[in-house]
């Protein structure tokens, strides 16, 4: 083996060790303590794709060790980096249904307790009525959005707002009804717009769909452009430390959206996960 084809095999093998690093600093679901509350599918998603992930990185230090085509194989090292980053996205999905978004709940639920004996006299029974009523036909209109597809989590924790509301409304507290209607209603929102991000969005060959969307930050300026490819037009110019929701990729190019709704692609190499 020549100088530099030890050198290019060393950089590779250095690169995937790096890799497997991560994902073992990540950690796999299968060594996490679980909560008991947790359902069952949500544990099996994410250990599925770290065995996967797994088996990948066994097949590029293979790769690596037959010092076969370098190029290829820095491909696939990208491609892998990506789908680690979606994994983290996905674990940290569950731990905010089952810890963040649970204290909400309850600081919800203690504002309501709180603001009860205050607010009976001075809400309106007819205006609870209404903004539930609208608040439902709003939670149906999302989750039609998302037939045939994983609603995120903001549904799910719409759903449990609007039944406490209903049970606060029985309960006479009008006041309590319409405070977790409206919290509902800003989860709804949230719905509504990934759903019209990602609906409006035609994919293109070989683009592949994060199975959650990733919070990413831009890591140096770069280009949004409007297809993947060096040549592709420029849409804007991002600044270091801008916020971008990533949505897919396709090779070493991630579709993003940003604050102001404007999408294209960026390189993922300027890109990171948020702290």
């Amino acid at each position: 083996m020549s100088a530099v084809a030890s050198q290019r095999w060393s950089r590779r093998a250095s690169v995937v060790a790096l890799v497997a690093a991560a994902l073992t600093a990540f950690g796999c679901p299968s060594s996490m303590k679980e909560p008991g509350t947790r359902p069952p599918e949500a544990v099996e998603a994410p250990r599925r794709d770290c065995l996967e992930l797994e088996k990948e990185i066994d097949r590029l230090q293979r790769e690596a060790q037959a010092a076969g085509d370098t190029e290829a194989l820095e491909d696939h090292v990208a491609a892998l980096q990506l789908r680690l980053l979606e994994r983290d996205a996905l674990v940290k999905a569950l731990r905010e249904q089952f810890s963040t978004q649970q204290v909400e709940l309850e600081d919800a639920i203690g504002e309501v307790v709180r603001s009860k004996a205050k607010l009976r006299s001075h809400e309106s029974k007819a205006q609870a009525a209404s903004d539930m009523a609208e608040g439902e036909i709003a939670l149906k209109a999302v989750k039609e959005r998302y037939a045939g597809a994983e609603p995120p989590q903001a549904v799910a924790l719409a759903e449990q707002l609007l039944a406490m509301s209903s049970v606060e409304f029985e309960k006479q507290n009008y006041g309590g009804s319409l405070y977790l209607v409206s919290q509902a209603r800003t989860k709804v929102r949230a719905a509504e717009i990934q759903a019209r991000l990602r609906g409006n969005l035609d994919p293109l060959a070989g683009e592949v769909r994060f199975a959650t969307p990733m919070e990413l930050k831009v890591t140096k300026t770069c280009k949004l452009r409007k297809a993947p490819g060096l040549d592709a037009e420029v849409l804007a110019t991002l600044k270091p430390g801008t916020a971008v929701t990533g949505l897919s990729y396709r090779g070493k190019w991630v579709r993003v959206v940003c604050d102001d709704h404007s999408a294209g692609w960026i390189f993922e190499a300027l890109l990171a996960g948020l702290e």
